[in-house]
């Protein structure tokens, strides 16, 4: 087994010593220990950030050689920590890298005083547990960009690599210290989001969750709110789809054990095809090593003994909502209570947009090897059912005789490539339950600035 050092400290300026043990999802007695809720840091914390700072691509730059510098060291800790293969983790870095590559080479960034821009001062980032590296190390030099110091609050749930990155950002000198990590639970989060000295508050997570953030930041309109809420990605097989889309759907439904905000959920089949390709994914599904992967399994644990509770009481949700279980989810049997689960493949039968909206499990992110089989008869039924999600955030369109691109109504509709393959250097423009802003691309670090209109 793979170990790393278990304790380490970090200390910003004027708060206390932060300090836990790594997590090892895969041995629940390994629990990650963090210290209590730090309330009394938040103050010092904001106070240390520091005061905002000419922005510049050479800043920016010279943080991310820093980051490239401990890849490796990142990634294991990552690993580790969430219980994902290298190949999972190494492709969160693949997207990190045409991210920052493409903001360093931009040249519409207003990096050295933008004319018409000004930074908005602190920036808050509210973590999910969801590719904690990727989107840590983006907001991070987002928001250097654009002027702005920033506190990254990581998920309990994945702190240690977030921790570790800045850890070793700050650590490369006094041009580095413009960014803090607070550890804690969410009232800590809830807390850090209402300070009086934070002006941007980004927040990645559940639906639920973000707009308890944005009741709770309503008492200061000033305050600007980034939404990163829940998602459900789709995917749509028109006829004649093939193995390598069956393929491909393997890779963006399990290959995080579900959990992850690109993982798709949901997909939709022609009902002359539906029996074959149920039978082909069901093939598929019961091909792949469940377990550890540091000992070579595909697909991991989920995160933690709650999230595997919630799986199981949702397969029993989607039977009573009519679905036909073809694979059930069940727990793996390992040491203690083991966390890792099969996965559940779903029909439903047709079903009206009326059916679809009334859904506890179509409309729910339910962060598991979960995915429902819908069936339709032409596009126009199609269209409406898609319409009647709450989510609609990305949709692979694979096989012929399929709608176009433009009737999809979806922020990001893919040709002939699965989520995890798409670019992700354009930006996306959130629908409906998914947010309120751009996720990723080139829009980012405008929005951490404010219109200077004199």
């Amino acid at each position: 087994m793979i170990e790393l050092r278990s304790l380490l400290n970090h200390q910003v300026e004027g708060a206390l010593t932060v300090s836990w043990s790594l997590r090892d999802p895969t041995e629940p007695e390994t629990v990650l220990a963090i210290a209590g809720s730090r309330y009394a840091e938040i103050d010092p914390v904001v106070r240390g950030s520091g005061a905002i700072f000419l922005r510049g691509q050479e800043r920016a730059g010279s943080a991310w050689r820093v980051i490239q510098a401990f890849r490796e060291e990142l990634l294991e800790t990552l690993s580790i920590e969430q219980g994902r293969s290298r190949e999972d983790v190494g492709r969160e870095w693949d997207a990190l890298e045409r991210v920052v590559t493409a903001w360093l080479e931009d040249g519409s960034i207003p990096a050295t005083g933008g004319a018409g821009f000004d930074p908005r001062g602190c920036t808050a980032v509210l973590l999910s547990s969801s590719w904690p590296l990727l989107h840590s190390v983006q907001f991070m030099l987002a928001g250097w960009l654009a002027g702005n110091p920033v506190i990254l609050k990581p998920s309990e749930q994945a702190c240690m690599t977030v921790h570790r990155m800045v850890d070793r950002v700050r650590a490369a000198g006094e041009d580095f210290q413009a960014v803090q990590c607070l550890l804690g639970d969410r009232e800590v989060g809830r807390r850090l989001a209402c300070h009086e000295g934070v002006e941007t508050v980004i927040f990645m997570g559940t639906f639920e969750n973000g707009m308890r953030v944005r009741q709770d930041t309503l008492s200061r309109p000033a305050k600007e709110v980034l939404l990163h809420l829940g998602n459900k990605n789709v995917t749509v097989f028109g006829r004649q789809a093939g193995d390598q889309a069956c393929a491909d759907l393997m890779l963006d439904a399990f290959s995080g054990a579900g959990q992850d905000c690109k993982s798709v959920s949901l997909l939709f089949v022609p009902v002359s095809e539906c029996d074959s390709v149920v039978e082909q994914i069901h093939s598929l599904s019961r091909s792949f090593k469940i377990g550890d992967p540091r000992e070579g399994a595909w697909m991991g644990p989920l995160q933690d003994p709650s999230r595997l509770d919630r799986y199981l009481k949702f397969i029993g949700i989607s039977e009573r909502e009519g679905a036909s279980v073809v694979m059930r989810g069940k727990p793996l049997p390992g040491p203690g209570k083991s966390w890792c689960a099969t996965p559940t493949l779903t029909v439903f039968p047709e079903l009206s947009p009326e059916d679809i909206r009334k859904s506890v499990v179509l409309q729910t992110e339910i962060q598991a090897p979960m995915l429902s089989i819908l069936p339709y008869r032409d596009h126009a039924q199609l269209l409406s059912m898609l319409s009647s999600l709450n989510h609609a955030h990305t949709c692979p369109l694979r096989g012929t005789d399929l709608p176009e691109a433009s009737e999809i109504p979806f922020s990001r509709v893919l040709s002939g490539t699965p989520v995890l393959g798409a670019d992700p250097v354009p930006s996306i423009h959130y629908r409906k339950r998914n947010g309120n802003h751009a996720l990723l691309g080139r829009d980012l670090p405008f929005q951490l600035m404010r219109r200077n209109l004199k």
